[in-house]
């Protein structure tokens, strides 16, 4: 079986097409792992098929991942797009981490889709691996998808969402962010960052009209009935400019 697997591999990736009856007689003697699966394209239509196949449960995980590889690098979109969603739904939480992986390096269309599902995965290491995945791609549009995942009841992930929101948010993430930011601990600690960070990189510091009501411990974020700056209202004094905020070095 290694000598057919070898001459398979020099067949594959060199010029030549081997004929259809061939590639199927090919195909149902590969011996898994030990054949570079993604040449398999190669021998046309049937290759894609088998593919398919090994992505059934019946394969071991190596040969799932090495065919969601190889869809990723040799199917056309619709094909990577289905092999992607199937690939989510993998039993095997590192073949979803696979998929995400793959999804980074060929995005297509709907991609933000498949990364907005793995927001939601049971694993912990998939929806940070999603986390990463808007980032890196500056999924901007799809800030609320991240909203809900600063609740996440994984701390690693609440931090990747919160760190996330301060890259990718506007002022709709300010108001997610500031509950958890006067909730205090090191998640507040993270929220303020964030929300500094998004008021940096807005309009004239802050978009849109913002004010912070401190009449109890929590305080909330409430929209400003007048001028175009953030506002602190202390409970016993008049609300400060947010420039003598940060000239009393007042903790945001």
């Amino acid at each position: 079986p290694r000598v057919r697997a070898h001459a398979l591999d020099l067949l594959l990736n060199s010029s030549i097409t081997l004929p259809e009856g061939a590639a199927r007689a090919a195909l149902s003697d590969l011996p898994g792992p030990e054949v570079t699966l993604a040449a398999a394209f190669q021998l046309g239509e049937a290759g894609g098929r088998h593919l398919e196949r090994l992505l059934g449960p019946a394969s071991s995980q190596l040969l799932r991942a090495k065919a969601l590889d190889a869809m990723a690098a040799r199917g056309d979109d619709a094909t990577w797009a289905a092999a992607a969603t199937r690939g989510l739904a993998d039993p095997e939480p590192n073949i979803r981490l696979g998929v995400l992986r793959s999804i980074a390096t060929r995005w297509i269309d709907g991609s933000e889709d498949l990364a907005t599902r793995a927001l939601a995965d049971q694993d912990p290491r998939v929806r940070e691996a999603a986390i990463e995945l808007f980032v890196a791609r500056g999924l901007a549009e799809r800030q609320k998808a991240l909203f809900p995942v600063i609740g996440d009841p994984d701390s690693a992930v609440r931090r990747r969402a919160i760190a996330a929101l301060g890259v990718l948010g506007d002022a709709e993430a300010v108001e997610a962010l500031v509950s958890v930011r006067n909730a205090g601990g090191e998640m507040g600690k993270l929220a303020g960052n964030a929300i500094r960070e998004i008021q940096a990189r807005l309009p004239g510091g802050v978009r849109g009209s913002l004010s912070l009501s401190d009449g109890d411990a929590a305080g909330r974020l409430s929209p400003a009935t007048e001028g175009g700056a953030l506002t602190i209202a202390p409970a016993d004094s008049g609300a400060l400019s947010l420039a003598q905020a940060h000239a009393k070095k007042l903790p945001s």
